[in-house]
C-alpha cells in the first residue's frame, strides 16, 4: 500500500514539474546542407553566414525544414536584404492538406508562394514585401485567407534585422527588431509541421538575403 502511494506522489510531483524548452542553433552549415532548397539561385555559406540569391525573371526560391516541428515553436534569426526589391517570407505548419504520412513537393516545384494555395496548410509570414506595396501580413492556407496586415513596413533594407516568428497553438506572432508587428488569435488552428523560408524578388529583379544567428525553439 505504501509503495502504490508513493509511487501517486512521485507522478504527481513530475506532472507539476514545468515542461522544459528544447532550443536548438541552427547553423548555416545546417542551413546550407540539411535543409532542401527549391527553385532557381544561389545559397552560399561563408563566415557564418548564409547567403540567399533568387534569379531575375520573377523566380523565387524556398528553404524547406528537414524536421516537422510542434504547434509550440519560435523561430529567431538576423536577416538582411540584398536590395529593397527582395521579398521574404516565413511558413509555419506546412503539411499536406490531406495529411499524407509521407511529407513531400512535387518534382520541378519553382520555389513559388503559389504552391501553398490550395495543396499545403501552413500559416504565411510576410515581414518584407514593402517592393509589392504592402506591408507585412499574416495568411492561412489553404485558401490563402489574409487574417491580419501591419498599418506599416518594420522591416529595414540593407541591415541585420532581428526577427522572431511565433505560434503557441492557435496563438501567432511576429516580431521585428523586437516591435510586434503582427498578433493573432486562430480560432481553427493548424497541426505541427515543417518550417519554409521564402526568398523572391519584385519587378522580375533578383531577390536576396543574408542569413545568420537563427535559432528554434519547441515546447512539447
Amino acid at each position: 500500500m505504501r509503495i502504490e502511494v508513493m509511487c501517486i506522489l512521485v507522478c504527481c510531483f513530475l506532472c507539476a514539474l514545468p515542461c522544459r524548452a528544447s532550443e536548438k542553433t541552427i547553423s548555416a552549415k545546417e542551413l546550407e546542407i540539411d535543409w532542401i532548397m527549391y527553385g532557381h539561385g544561389r545559397r552560399i555559406r561563408e563566415h557564418g553566414i548564409l547567403l540567399l540569391q533568387t534569379k531575375r525573371g520573377g523566380k523565387d526560391i524556398c528553404l524547406l525544414s528537414p524536421d516537422s516541428y510542434s504547434d509550440k515553436v519560435v523561430l529567431q534569426c538576423e536577416i538582411m536584404t540584398l536590395n529593397s526589391l527582395t521579398s521574404i517570407d516565413f511558413i509555419l505548419a506546412v503539411a499536406q492538406v490531406k495529411g499524407d504520412k509521407h511529407f513531400s513537393l512535387p518534382t520541378g516545384y519553382d520555389g513559388s508562394l503559389q504552391l501553398w494555395q490550395r495543396r499545403y496548410a501552413g500559416y504565411i509570414l510576410s515581414l518584407a514585401n514593402a517592393a509589392e506595396n504592402r506591408t507585412p501580413v499574416l495568411i492561412k492556407s489553404p485558401g490563402w485567407r489574409q487574417l491580419q496586415q501591419a498599418k506599416k513596413n518594420y522591416f529595414i533594407p540593407g541591415v541585420f534585422n532581428k526577427i522572431e516568428v511565433g505560434r503557441k497553438r492557435d496563438k501567432l506572432w511576429l516580431l521585428i527588431n523586437d516591435e510586434e508587428v503582427l498578433k493573432f488569435d486562430d480560432d481553427h488552428d493548424l497541426a505541427e509541421g515543417r518550417l519554409v523560408i521564402h526568398i523572391g524578388g519584385a519587378f522580375g529583379e533578383e531577390g536576396g538575403c543574408l542569413l545568420r544567428n537563427m535559432r528554434i525553439t519547441t515546447r512539447p
